[in-house]
């Protein structure tokens, strides 16, 4: 079960929350010790929450996956999990969120909070919309580059910006 809940959860898509760090390195606090770990603190945070997202999806298009020739694999679509093991992971990762997240600040949290509204919304219709599907996903990447920023408290330059 663990297994298949490891999957479910898609911990090796939580690389691209390595986003979060970007600031960290050009604000040149990297070897700042109390900056590295609250940045570390903040990628373990995106990394609950994208996780929180893809169940979401999955509950989302458990039919739809199970049509897929690949998908079909996933834990919801195969039945190797059921919905409500599905909504229990949900309710864990989103106690763990909230509860990582308290240690850093209010607007890390909207940050998070705006992060899984968004990808919720992509998930149930934006992603159905041309052009608008795209922009979510790079807004997803964006909110990860001010997420890390807005935890380590340090500006963000119009360059990183343009260039995330």
């Amino acid at each position: 079960m663990l297994k298949n809940i490891l999957k479910l959860i898609r911990i090796t898509n939580w690389l691209k929350n390595i986003f979060v760090l970007v600031p960290l390195v050009f604000s040149e606090n990297l070897f700042d010790t109390a900056s590295l770990l609250i940045s570390l603190l903040a990628v373990l945070c995106f990394g609950f929450a994208s996780s929180i997202v893809y169940v979401i999806n999955d509950i989302a298009d458990i039919q739809r996956d199970r049509e897929h020739p690949v998908k079909k694999e996933r834990p919801l679509a195969s039945n190797a999990l059921t919905v409500p093991t599905a909504m229990i992971v949900v309710a864990v990762l989103s106690v763990l969120l909230v509860l990582l997240s308290a240690q850093l600040n209010t607007k890390f949290f909207l940050i998070i909070a705006g992060y899984i509204a968004l990808n919720i919304s992509y998930s149930y219709k934006l992603k159905s919309i041309v052009i608008v599907d795209i922009m979510c996903i790079a807004a997803g990447f964006m909110l990860r580059v001010i997420g890390g920023a807005v935890a380590i408290d340090v500006n963000i330059s119009k360059w990183l910006i343009l260039t995330t």
